[in-house]
């Protein structure tokens, strides 16, 4: 990272200024000034966070920053970039942060403070009990430590103990205040596991989806049956069904024995078929796939915009080195090659038949799987009915491992690429970035899915444990 005065850095100054459409304007046009620091190590992502930078701002600068960005640490006061957005209770850009690298996650600034106590703690900036909660399991679900104690000898619950948490509704502080520490101390004590499902049960959608289906002839009960399941009561003069009778029910409670009937418009598409003597109960919940994202076929002209937008965003970024990756298992390596820029990409995926006006998956898996959202706003200024692509949507256009590399590529510093290059390359190659290394260790077949075993063995032996997470 480069060192740039704050008075001589452009984005910062319109950072101090809360001037987001220059700040937005500057990201696009001048992005390696998100790459720098000033006097006391800040960077304009901290400046950023402390200026009550909108979402959409801090999540660009996060998706475009380096690892070694992300890690920066103040000279004086000692905080990172997850101390500040677990101060101020910035949970979608912590999520974002953390999915790059959680290397910091339990790192103490000069005070002894943890991204966790500066969550908990009552510092100054007042947190709602939504806010501490979301925070605080983000966190912990990433790795934090409860029992790190600050210079004071306090936790980070101990900490929340003395908060008094003026936010809170008065009349439910104190019983909200002792269910989050309940909560914490429970998901803590019961170890990653209980993390994970508690993270996929609050943040996630549960995926259930069981079909029971009654057989038999006409007037022999099967409504009446799939009704007393429902908890209905039996009607006497209940009609005969004439082919299929199909009934969405959600669970309503921890009691799974409750079932609530739901429309079914807005969550699924369900086609009846004429069968003879049958009635079905369908039990589901919603599941967020890329097999679900659809849209009405754009026009010529719209679809020309959309690829503009895509691959002047990525090439503003420097992203074709990426993209290569991405879509390596796509075009072979004498056309990735050949490959210029994103647009010449974009034609040579047209060509292949994986992309078209009428088809945009791969495009929404693209943006999904480069956590590029910033994309995504862009897009949908001039397209509002482009798919609305979330974190957590499954990729369905790209292998799971393919997904692994590009987690693994996201993590790397350039430190870990030097390492990696000493040890596969005599003499090393000195790769322009880690995107190009991923590359030639494909091509060499050193990360192919059928070796990929033992080279995560040799980042183990690295001890790059962010790289072993990214691949398994």
């Amino acid at each position: 990272m480069k060192y740039l005065p704050e008075k001589e850095n452009k984005l910062v100054q319109a950072i101090n200024r809360k001037d987001w459409p220059a700040v937005r304007n500057t990201l696009e046009n001048e992005p390696h000034l998100n790459e720098t620091h000033d006097e006391i190590g800040a960077t304009p992502l901290m400046y950023a966070v402390s200026r009550h930078a909108p979402d959409d701002v801090l999540e660009n600068m996060i998706e475009t920053a380096s690892v070694e960005n992300l890690g920066q640490q103040q000279r004086f006061g000692g905080s990172t970039i997850l101390n500040l957005l677990a101060f101020f209770a910035r949970v979608s850009a912590m999520r974002c942060v953390l999915e790059r690298t959680n290397k910091n996650i339990n790192t103490q600034d000069d005070f002894g403070r943890t991204p966790l106590h500066d969550c908990l703690g009552d510092w100054g900036m007042l947190s709602s009990y939504e806010e501490h909660r979301q925070t605080a399991i983000c966190l912990i679900t990433y790795g934090a430590s409860a029992a790190i104690k600050n210079k004071d000898g306090k936790t980070p619950l101990d900490v929340y103990d003395e908060n008094e948490c003026k936010r809170y509704e008065d009349t439910t502080r104190k019983k909200k205040k002792k269910e989050l520490r309940d909560l914490l101390e429970e998901v803590l004590a019961r170890g990653p596991d209980a993390v994970k499902a508690f993270k996929d049960a609050t943040d996630g959608e549960i995926t259930v989806n069981s079909r029971l289906t009654f057989l038999g002839q006409e007037g022999l009960g099967k409504t009446s049956c799939a009704k007393a399941m429902l908890g209905k009561e039996f009607n006497e003069t209940e009609p005969s069904t004439d082919g299929i009778d199909t009934t969405t029910v959600f669970q309503i409670d921890e009691d799974y024995n409750k079932l609530e009937q739901k429309d079914v418009d807005d969550l699924s598409v369900v086609k009846k078929r004429k069968i003879q003597h049958s009635d079905e109960l369908l039990i589901t919940k919603k599941l967020k796939t890329s097999e679900q994202i659809a849209m009405e076929a754009l026009s010529d002209e719209e679809f020309s915009i959309l690829n503009t937008y895509i691959s002047q965003w990525y090439d503003s970024h420097k992203c074709l080195p990426m993209l290569k990756v991405l879509f390596r298992d796509k075009l072979d390596n004498h056309e990735l090659s050949q490959v210029n820029g994103t647009m010449d990409l974009l034609n040579k995926i047209l060509a292949r038949g994986h992309l078209s006006s009428q088809n945009l998956r791969i495009l929404c898996d693209t943006i999904s799987v480069t956590k590029h959202f910033g994309l995504l706003l862009k897009i949908k200024k001039k397209l509002p009915s482009f798919p609305d692509v979330k974190e957590g949507t499954i990729s369905g256009s790209f292998t799971p491992h393919r997904q692994k590399l590009m987690k693994f590529g996201m993590v790397l510093s350039s430190g870990d690429v030097k390492q990696i290059d000493g040890l596969y390359n005599k003499p090393c190659k000195d790769y322009t970035d880690r995107w190009s290394m991923i590359s030639d260790l494909e091509h060499q077949q050193i990360m192919s899915e059928d070796n990929i075993k033992k080279f995560i063995d040799k980042m183990k032996i690295l001890n790059l444990p962010l790289a072993i997470k990214a691949l398994t």
